[in-house]
C-alpha cells in the first residue's frame, strides 16, 4: 500500500515540476536577457537556476538533509568539485553549495527540453562519452571556466551507483586539477540512493540525506601522480561514507 501511495506522489511531483516549469522558464528568460549584455560568465542566470533548483527540493516530502562543512569553502575560490553520485536527488542538493560553478554533464543531459536549453545557456559544459573530440572540448572548456573564476563539478564515477557503493573514479577531473592548478574540493553525499535509486523516477521512502564537504585538497603538480592521488582520494571517500553511516 505505501508503495502505491510512493508511486502516486511521485507521479504528482513530476507533474508539478513540469508544470512550475513552464513558470519558471520564462522568468529565466528574462533574467538572462536582462543580464546577457554584462554579465559574461552567467553568475546570475546560474543563481536564477540555483533557486529554481532548490526549490523543488525543498518541497520534496521525502527528503530531509544534513550538510556538514561548508564553513570549509571559500568563496573567494575557484574549484575543482567532486562528489559521488548516487542519485538524480545529487544534482538538487549540490546547488546548496555556495559557489558559482558549472556542471561537467552527460550530453544526453543536454537534449532534454527546457533543461537542455537552460544548460547550454548557462555554459554548463556536455560531454559525450567516448568521443575524443568531446572530451578535448570539455576541457577546453573547463578549463577556460575555471580561469574565469567560475568552479567546475565533476561525478567522477561517471554513472550513478545503484546500492550507494562507491565505484572506481575516473582521471578527469584529477587531469585538470594538473593543467590548471585549481585545488579540488571533496565532498560526500550519502543516502540519495535509498530515496530515488538510480534508473527510476519513483520516490521510495523518506530519508535524511548526508551531506559533507570532506576539505579541499592542493592541485596536482605532477602528472604521474594521478593515478596515486585517485586511490588515496577514493580511500577517503570510503572511510567517510562508512564513519557517515555509523553515526545513524
Amino acid at each position: 500500500m505505501k508503495k502505491n501511495v510512493n508511486t502516486f506522489l511521485s507521479v504528482i511531483y513530476w507533474i508539478f515540476i513540469v508544470i512550475t516549469a513552464l513558470i519558471f522558464f520564462p522568468l529565466y528568460l528574462i533574467t538572462y536577457l536582462l543580464t546577457f549584455g554584462f554579465d559574461e560568465r552567467r553568475i546570475i542566470a546560474h543563481h536564477f537556476t540555483r533557486f529554481w533548483a532548490l526549490f523543488y527540493l525543498y518541497i520534496n516530502p521525502w527528503i530531509e538533509f544534513v550538510i556538514e562543512g561548508l564553513e570549509k569553502i571559500d568563496k573567494r575560490k575557484t574549484y575543482i568539485v567532486i562528489c559521488n553520485h548516487q542519485s538524480m536527488l545529487d544534482i538538487f542538493i549540490l546547488y546548496l553549495l555556495p559557489l558559482n560553478f558549472r556542471w561537467i554533464s552527460k550530453i544526453e543531459i543536454f537534449r532534454i527540453p527546457i533543461v537542455g536549453l537552460v544548460m547550454k545557456l548557462n555554459k554548463y559544459i556536455p560531454l559525450e562519452r567516448g568521443n575524443k573530440e568531446s572530451i578535448s572540448k570539455m576541457y577546453s572548456c573547463a578549463e577556460d571556466s575555471l580561469r574565469d573564476g567560475v568552479s567546475i563539478i565533476i561525478f567522477p564515477e561517471g554513472t550513478r551507483s545503484e546500492d550507494g557503493k562507491l565505484k572506481k573514479f575516473k582521471e578527469g577531473a584529477f587531469h585538470l586539477s594538473y593543467k590548471t592548478g585549481k585545488n579540488i574540493l571533496l565532498v560526500i553525499i550519502d543516502k540519495a540512493y535509498t530515496i530515488l535509486p538510480k534508473n527510476s523516477i519513483f520516490f521510495e521512502k523518506r530519508n535524511n540525506i548526508k551531506v559533507r564537504i570532506i576539505d579541499e585538497m592542493p592541485a596536482i603538480r605532477d602528472i604521474n601522480n594521478i593515478n596515486n592521488m585517485i586511490n588515496i582520494v577514493e580511500e577517503i571517500y570510503k572511510r567517510e561514507i562508512e564513519k557517515m553511516r555509523k553515526e545513524e
